[in-house]
């Protein structure tokens, strides 16, 4: 009856398929290779430390700290703005047709997934990429939505990565 919200987490971007052929990258992955750029040895030292100890949110700290703003912007883009399939769960969840969707990911998957499955559908769904007083909305009306909490690569300011983000 559509009154159900859906949430969407990292691990359903893990099965899309980049144009490339290739999966996007988890963080452990994303972070250690986003490492190898910092110039700085022992900064790049200390990151790797922390990805071993899966203190990640600290790590991508550092290492975007380290870079500095464009390069940062520019390593996420290259990774996080890959075209590719989404998965066939991304899809299953987008043909349960809720109203509301809730993700943390940043990617585009879930907005393509939306568009292949619900072909009988007029308009597009609202996508939400940060969220304010004007995101409740959503709450009062009955259109279809997808909050992306986390933001959009798309509108790369929006993007919730680092510890500072949060």
């Amino acid at each position: 009856q559509r009154r159900t919200a859906i949430f969407v987490g990292a691990g359903v971007s893990a099965g899309a398929t980049t144009v490339a052929g290739e999966r996007m990258k988890a963080w452990p992955d994303f972070l250690t290779e986003a490492a190898q750029s910092l110039e700085d040895k022992k900064l790049k030292k200390h990151a790797i430390e922390l990805i071993k100890s899966q203190d990640y949110l600290m790590a991508c700290e550092m290492i975007s700290r380290g870079l500095g703003v464009e390069p940062w912007r520019k390593i996420l883009t290259a990774e996080y703005n890959q075209r590719g399939s989404p998965s066939e769960l991304h899809k299953l969840l987008m043909k349960l047709n809720q109203r509301l969707v809730l993700t943390t990911n940043f990617d585009l998957y879930l907005e393509t997934a939306w568009n292949e499955v619900n072909t009988t559908e007029t308009h597009y769904p609202h996508v939400i990429r940060s969220i304010s007083e004007d995101s409740f909305q959503a709450f009062r009306d009955s259109e279809n939505y997808i909050f992306k909490v986390h933001g959009s690569i798309d509108q790369i300011d929006t993007v919730i990565f680092t510890k500072k983000d949060y």
